[in-house]
C-alpha cells in the first residue's frame, strides 16, 4: 500500500511540475484528523442514507433514473460541442474550441451515427452534455428528437445545462421531444432558481447537479427545502478535482488536497457528505454524493468493459474493472497433451485453447483441476480494451460496424503480461478475485474507508481486477 501511495505521490508532482510545491497537502496528522472526520460524517447517517457501488456513492432517497442507469455501467455521455458560456472556477477543461460530437474518443457528426453506437452497445441511458448544449440548439435538439424517435422509453436521456441560455421556448422544445431529465449547474449562475422552475413545468424529472463547494455550504443547505418546493427532486453532488487547466483558480481557495489517480479536494467531500447528513435529517430533494472514487471505479471500468467484452476470447474473462484477464501454464508438450485430454473430458471445449504445443489457455473455473493435473506456477496477464477510430496496429483489434458506412476498432493492448502465481498465490488469488465476495455486495453505512488490500502480495493485479472498497483514506 505505500508503494502505491509513492507511486501516485510521484506521479502528481510529475503531471503538476512547479505548481505542485504551491499545492497543500494534509500533515500525517491532518490526514488522520480529516479522515476521522469523514467516518464520523458518514456514522451520523445511522441508517438515514444509503450506499452503492461499494460505499462510493452514498445516497438520500432513491438514485434519479440516469444515476441508476449509471451505476450499472449502462450509461453514453455525448458532449455535444465543446462549447461554454460559464467561467466556473472549477471547471475541469477548457471548452472555447468548438467540435463535433464525441464520446470516449469516437466522434459523431451524424445523429444516426450515434444511434447505431448506442444500439451496437445496448445502452440504457443516454445525456447531452457540452461544454454547455444550449450554445448549439439546433444540434442539440437534433439529437435529442432523433434519440427518443428511435429509442422511446427504452433510453433515458437527460441534459446537462448551467441554465444561462434557457428560457420557456428551448425547455418546451426540449419536453416536446421527448426529453425525461434535465440537469442544472446552478453554481454557475449564483444559484438562481428561476429557469428550473420553467423547467419543472415542462419535463418529467428535475435534478440539480453541482460540484460540492465548501464555501457554499450555508447557501445550498438553506436551499434545499426551496428546491423541493419548485419540484426538483434530486441534488447530485461531485468532488472538486484540480487539473493543470483550473489549478491556478483552485488555488485562490484555502482548500486542502489529497492524492489520488487524480488530486482532489478534502473538504470538498467533506461538504458533500455534510449536505448529505443535512438532508437526511431534514429532508428536501434526494441528495447523492457522487464520489470521484466512484467515477474512476464505476464509470471507467464500464467504458473499458464495452471494447472488452468484444475483444475477449471464449477462454478469457473480462474483470469487475474491465480488463482481459488471460490464465495459462507452459510445460512440455507432453505434459501439456494429458492436460488436454483431462479437460477434454470436462466438457467445456470453448474454456480452453493450446498454443504451440507448449500453453495452455484456460478459463478461471478450471482452475481447480488445472492446479489438481499440473501443480506449477500459473500465469495471468491483462489486457485493456479501447473504442477508437482507427486501428494503431499496437496491439490486435476489431472492426466494428455500426452501419454501412461507419466502423469504429475495438483495440487490445497488454498491460501486464504473464505475472507468474505461485503456488501459495493461488488460494487467495481465487479468494480475492474469482469468488463471490459477500463484502463485495455489502453497502451498508458502515466503514466506508477501506481502500485496503487484504491479500498484500498480489497488489500489482489489484487495480486490473476489481474497485477498492470505500472512499480512498486522505494522504
Amino acid at each position: 500500500m505505500e508503494l502505491m501511495r509513492e507511486a501516485l505521490v510521484l506521479k502528481n508532482e510529475k503531471e503538476y511540475g512547479e505548481l505542485y510545491r504551491r499545492l497543500r497537502f494534509p500533515s500525517a496528522a491532518e490526514a488522520d484528523d480529516f479522515n476521522q472526520k469523514r467516518q464520523q460524517l458518514i456514522a451520523g447517517l445511522d441508517g438515514r442514507a444509503s450506499s452503492a457501488c461499494q460505499g462510493s456513492k452514498l445516497h438520500t432517497g432513491p438514485l434519479s433514473p440516469g444515476c441508476a442507469i449509471c451505476t450499472r455501467g449502462e450509461w453514453s455521455c455525448l458532449f455535444i460541442n465543446n462549447l461554454c458560456n460559464g467561467r466556473c472556477f472549477y471547471c475541469p477543461t477548457s471548452q472555447l474550441k468548438k467540435s463535433q460530437p464525441e464520446t470516449n474518443s469516437l466522434s459523431f457528426s451524424q445523429a444516426n451515427d450515434y444511434l447505431a453506437y448506442l444500439e451496437e452497445f445496448d445502452f440504457r441511458g443516454a445525456s447531452i452534455s457540452g461544454g454547455e448544449p444550449l450554445i448549439t440548439p439546433e444540434r442539440t435538439l437534433d439529437f435529442v428528437a432523433k434519440i427518443k424517435k428511435k429509442f422511446g422509453q427504452k433510453i433515458h436521456l437527460w441534459l446537462y445545462t448551467n441554465g444561462i441560455l434557457a428560457n420557456e421556448i428551448i425547455l418546451r422544445q426540449l419536453a416536446d421531444h421527448g426529453l425525461d431529465e434535465i440537469r442544472f449547474d446552478l453554481s454557475a449562475k449564483d444559484y438562481e432558481t428561476d429557469k428550473v422552475e420553467i423547467a419543472a413545468r415542462l419535463i418529467p424529472t428535475i435534478t440539480v447537479e453541482i460540484p460540492a463547494i465548501p464555501e457554499d455550504y450555508p447557501l445550498l443547505s438553506g436551499l434545499l427545502p426551496r428546491l423541493a418546493e419548485i419540484g426538483v427532486k434530486h441534488l447530485n453532488l461531485h468532488q472538486l478535482r484540480l487539473t493543470p487547466f483550473n489549478a491556478e483558480k483552485l488555488l485562490q481557495h484555502p482548500y486542502t488536497y489529497s492524492h489520488g489517480k487524480k488530486i482532489t479536494v478534502i473538504e470538498s467531500e467533506l461538504t458533500a457528505l455534510r449536505l448529505v447528513r443535512h438532508a437526511a435529517e431534514n429532508g428536501g430533494p434526494a441528495v447523492n454524493y457522487c464520489s470521484f472514487a466512484y467515477k474512476e471505479r464505476y464509470q471507467g471500468a464500464a467504458s473499458r468493459k464495452r471494447a472488452a467484452r468484444a475483444l475477449a476470447k471464449p477462454f478469457e474473462e473480462v474483470t469487475k474493472a474491465g480488463y482481459i484477464r488471460s490464465l495459462n501454464i507452459k510445460d512440455t508438450p507432453t505434459m501439456i497433451d494429458k492436460i488436454a485430454a483431462i479437460l477434454a473430458e470436462s466438457g467445456h471445449p470453448q474454456a480452453w485453447f493450446l498454443e504451440k504445443k507448449e500453453w495452455l489457455h484456460f478459463a478461471s473455473f478450471l482452475l481447480p483441476e488445472i492446479i489438481r493435473c499440473h501443480p506449477a506456477v500459473i500465469t495471468v496477464s491483462y489486457a485493456l480494451c479501447k473504442l477508437g477510430e482507427k486501428n494503431s496496429y499496437q496491439g490486435s483489434y476489431l472492426e466494428i460496424a455500426l452501419h454501412r458506412k461507419r466502423n469504429i476498432v475495438a483495440q487490445r493492448q497488454s498491460v501486464l503480461s504473464k505475472r507468474s502465481l505461485i503456488a501459495a498465490d493461488l488460494e487467495p488469488f481465487a479468494a480475492a478475485f474469482l469468488l463471490t465476495s459477500a463484502q463485495e455486495n455489502d453497502d451498508q453505512l458502515c466503514d466506508l474507508t477501506k481502500d485496503t488490500l487484504t491479500y498484500p502480495d498480489l497488489g500489482d493485479i489489484f487495480e486490473y481486477e476489481r474497485q477498492s472498497i470505500g472512499l480512498p483514506l486522505y494522504f
